[in-house]
């Protein structure tokens, strides 16, 4: 419980960065993309699938560069890296679809923190919320899929906002 508050604290803290801009960077939308496979495997409780697109996420991650990024985005990435990549392994190594949802909690909380500092898309995604995690992800539709739940509560959740159009 101590590790997932200091990570909550610390992706809490590097979300005070401001916005990077209005152009999308590719390695980073391959991750966003990489992360919606991810999320859409949970909703269809495929823990095999989201294993592999896990991995894929994270060998992204880690060939991400951040030399068109500005200040704060670099220094946002670089508090993030970490936090992400362990996520992302965990979800990766793990056949045990709650531990997977436990993991992608953490891996949501930095890619919502990163979406508010670097444009990850070119049309909105959206910030959604599950009342019964008090959790929250990304989705690039306004339709509730929760993957939390996955069909015990397919349309359990609130669009909580808009990030980027």
């Amino acid at each position: 419980m101590k590790i997932i508050c200091t990570t909550t604290l610390a992706i809490w803290l590097l979300s005070l960065t401001s916005y990077a801009g209005e152009r999308t960077i590719a390695p980073l939308q391959e991750l966003l993309s990489h992360y919606l496979s991810i999320k859409d495997a949970l909703v269809n409780s495929d823990s095999k699938t989201a294993g592999i697109k896990a991995e894929a996420y994270g060998k992204t991650l880690e060939a991400t560069t951040t030399a068109e990024l500005n200040a704060d985005a670099k220094k946002t990435l670089a508090g993030l890296r970490s936090i992400l990549a362990k996520a992302a392994d965990q979800i990766a190594k793990s056949k045990d679809i709650g531990k997977q949802r436990i993991a992608f909690a953490e891996l949501s909380a930095g890619m919502l923190t990163l979406s508010k500092t670097v444009k990850l898309a070119d049309k909105s995604i959206y910030e959604q919320f599950c009342p019964m995690k008090k959790a929250s992800w990304l989705s690039n539709e306004q339709t509730i899929k929760n993957p939390y739940y996955g069909r015990q509560m397919l349309s359990c959740g609130t669009v909580k906002t808009t990030i980027q159009n």
